[in-house]
């Protein structure tokens, strides 16, 4: 029906069976004085088109509004693509560090999280970062924790704590500890921040909910390989902003499901 009622021949067809309709209607007598007119045919003619201008300007002004909200969608995905950073959790691997690698020749960023005895071996969790927008980025771990425990944030002699990542591009953290401590996550719901910001040194904080769910050397593995499966979910961002009295605050996005 609207597709018809979008056809301007439609509405010339209509048009003039309508004038011809009126034209009968005021040639033929009254067959009683109830059915006299008490206006004249322009009248009627004035109040429909009156009432078809209305229509009118009904559509034109729907059509307004959904051209809005399809400005107001292009503009959004252009914010989160182009200007909000992001990064999503594409893999993830765990093996053992030995305490020369983590000291004096580090090729990762490696983030200690719990106890770990200098000189023995250490296991780490490997999560690799990837920048998902179409805008340069950098990143720096935050802190992590769960209903029972809090991840440490400490690193020995990294030149740079932050990953600087150009768009579609991936980076690693390890996060490591004793394999001890690190078994003991098995199960725990931890939830890690990670401080963001763009090209316009804007600041902005994702968090993400990590469930460690199998961590064992006790299957086929390469030397120095565990096996390892995390499970990633609910991503939330923030941006830093200031409030009516300039106190910085985290404004998070509404409706955001990652």
């Amino acid at each position: 029906m609207k597709k018809m009622l979008s056809k301007w021949w439609i509405w010339l067809i209509a048009t003039i069976v309508f004038l011809i309709v009126v034209q009968i209607l005021f040639s033929i007598p009254a067959p009683c004085k109830w059915l006299v007119a008490v206006w004249e045919a322009g009248d009627l003619i004035s109040f429909v088109g009156t009432m078809v201008l209305g229509y009118v300007a009904i559509s034109q002004t729907e059509r307004a509004n959904k051209m809005s909200e399809r400005l107001m969608d292009i503009e959004n995905n252009r914010y989160k693509l182009d200007i909000r950073p992001f990064v999503m959790l594409t893999d993830w691997k765990a093996y053992e560090l030995q305490s020369e690698q983590l000291l004096f020749n580090p090729d990762k960023l490696y983030i200690q999280i719990g106890e770990h005895e200098d000189g023995t071996p250490a296991l780490g969790i490997g999560l690799l970062l990837q920048n998902t927008t179409d805008s340069y980025l950098s990143l720096e771990y935050s802190g992590a924790k769960s209903e029972t425990i809090k991840w440490e944030n400490s690193s020995a002699n990294q030149p740079n704590r932050k990953l600087r990542l150009s768009s579609g591009e991936s980076e690693e953290i390890v996060f490591y500890a004793s394999p001890e401590y690190m078994t003991s996550l098995i199960g725990e719901f931890v939830t890690v921040k990670f401080i963001m910001e763009n090209r316009f040194a804007e600041r902005y904080q994702e968090s993400v909910d990590l469930i460690i769910t199998v961590l064992s050397k006790v299957c086929v593995h390469k030397e120095g390989e565990w096996y390892c499966d995390v499970t990633a979910q609910n991503y939330q961002i923030g941006k830093f902003v200031k409030d009516g009295t300039g106190k910085i605050i985290l404004k998070m996005e509404n409706g955001f499901n990652g």
